[in-house]
């Protein structure tokens, strides 16, 4: 039997009959998948090319936050979404997102990593060329693997002591199916379940979350 249907032109997995995955009812996280599933051609084709794409993905995901959650880019109402954001004790690093709602105690900060394509090194056989680079620890999987890593450690160690946030989060999208594997062997990630038909895409997060987050609900109960 077909898992999924179309509504709207957005390929949805039909809901489980039986026991499954905990869902989570998480607006940035679903707004994420939903972006992905309309997107998904172009994300599986600027995964393959030289280069990082995040920063396309943050234009549209203020852009779908925006559109479809009804945030505010930038400050001039009671809900706003920010970008790049001064949150860490370096001055020079800033945090990729920042929501505010209201009622909240608090901003909601997400850093935001999309799997690169293959790093490149200088062709042996042709001088001024390059070729993808094959080594293991340089494979887009387990470089994305590192750098959600290191995201989860930089909100830990350098947020400011004093930053006005209710929960941050270190979300990945995770392209291929070694990319994931790579991120199941991280106990603190957990892999976002949607209604949306993204496979093999996946979403990846870890949450810090102080105790106004509980309060407010501002991402929903558990399922």
């Amino acid at each position: 039997m077909d898992k999924t249907y179309k509504n709207n032109n957005i390929e949805i997995e039909k809901p489980p009959t039986g026991p499954g995955p905990i869902r989570y009812s998480n607006a940035v996280l679903e707004a994420i998948a939903k972006w992905i599933c309309l997107k998904q051609d172009i994300i599986t084709f600027a995964q393959t090319t030289s280069g990082g794409w995040e920063g396309w993905a943050q234009v549209e995901l203020a852009y779908e936050l925006t559109r479809v959650l009804g945030y505010q880019y930038n400050e001039g109402s009671t809900i706003w979404l920010k970008r790049e954001s001064h949150t860490y004790t370096n001055a020079a690093q800033r945090i990729d997102m920042e929501i505010v709602a209201p009622g909240s105690q608090g901003s909601v900060l997400f850093e935001l990593k999309c799997e690169r394509g293959p790093p490149l090194k200088s062709d042996p056989k042709n001088t001024g060329h390059y070729i993808p680079d094959t080594a293991p620890s340089k494979s887009s999987a387990a470089v994305f693997a590192e750098d959600m890593e290191d995201d989860r450690k930089k909100i830990k160690t350098q947020l400011k002591a004093n930053s006005p946030y209710s929960a941050v989060f270190a979300i990945g999208i995770a392209v291929t199916e070694k990319a994931a594997q790579e991120m199941e062997k991280n106990s603190e990630f957990t892999q976002y379940e949607s209604n949306y038909a993204i496979h093999p895409i996946t979403i990846w997060y870890w949450q810090l979350q102080r105790e106004t987050m509980q309060k407010t609900g501002f991402f929903g109960p558990k399922k």
